[in-house]
């Protein structure tokens, strides 16, 4: 794929360039020495904690632990390419981020990574028989009252304390459900989707990369104004338009209704904000008074 979009930009006069998120389980030097002439330009390895935490998450299919192997290949192609982090976690496997990051600094790995991403486990739509057969009560805990909020926080002030980038993640963000020209997901067999935690469910695709236009789909998700509903004196309707619409979803069994978060808000916000201006201090300071 990479090759034959390479090769067409080239031609069209664009430019070409692409990322991936792996396992890493099969990342090589020769592979990445390919990928690297077609434009890759990063890839980010999931790794869910330190060693115990991972292979109790991600075991190989015959129930051996991936993370030794995964760590082994970094080592093996991290002067050839940038690598990035991402790691998910639960109340549970939370505390083996701190472990997974003290084992890549002994590792002489830590400050040798281009990027961080740690975000607790977000809940998936169930069967496909039954789409809507998550637990509505492992919706509420990701983004409720008893959301991982404190935990989320704790793990950006971590990072900055090793010197690390922590992306707060405040933005003013359309949903790309009911964006025109947002970014898609396509899946392996050409299902084209506007929300990757949609993809795998036919019936919410909105086209196929063999057909000329979308179908009726996306024009129903652009219709989509669920932020119409919102309090009108709530001050986070740029950042979330009426909440996610996958949320929605689950919760409300349609796309179109409010899945208010304005409580999980209120409560993070003001430390993100207070990040983003501890972040801003440090851009701040002169390189020679920090060596002071």
């Amino acid at each position: 794929i990479s090759q034959q979009l390479s090769e067409w930009s080239e031609k069209a006069g664009i430019k070409f360039g692409f990322s991936i998120i792996t396992n890493g389980s099969l990342i090589s030097p020769e592979l990445i020495d390919k990928l690297v002439t077609l434009g890759l330009k990063e890839i980010r390895v999931t790794i869910d904690g330190d060693k115990e935490a991972h292979d109790l998450k991600r075991p190989f299919k015959d129930g051996s632990g991936s993370f030794d192997a995964i760590i082994n290949n970094i080592k093996d192609v991290i002067a050839k390419v940038n690598i990035g982090i991402a790691g998910n976690f639960d109340r549970e496997s939370f505390a083996s981020i701190s472990r997974l990051l003290d084992y890549l600094e002994k590792e002489e790995l830590l400050y040798r990574l281009s990027s961080f991403r740690f975000a607790p486990i977000v809940p998936r739509l169930g069967p496909k028989n039954n789409p809507r057969s998550i637990e509505l009560a492992e919706c509420s805990a990701f983004i409720g009252k008893e959301g991982l909020f404190r935990e989320t926080i704790s793990l950006k002030k971590e990072l900055m304390r090793r010197g690390l980038e922590a992306h707060s993640g405040l933005a003013i963000n359309a949903c790309p459900l009911f964006m025109q020209d947002a970014g898609v997901s396509i899946d392996p067999r050409g299902v084209i989707y506007k929300c990757n935690s949609l993809l795998g469910y036919p019936e919410f695709s909105v086209g196929d990369v063999r057909q000329p236009d979308y179908n009726d789909n996306f024009k129903s998700f652009l219709s989509l104004e669920a932020w119409k509903k919102c309090p009108l004196d709530c001050p986070y309707v740029p950042m979330c338009q009426g909440g996610c619409r996958f949320f929605s979803y689950v919760e409300n069994g349609n796309f179109a209704d409010m899945f208010c978060k304005r409580e999980y808000f209120e409560r993070i916000i003001p430390d993100l904000i207070k990040l983003e201006y501890e972040k801003t201090k440090c851009r701040a300071v002169p390189a020679a008074a920090k060596a002071v």
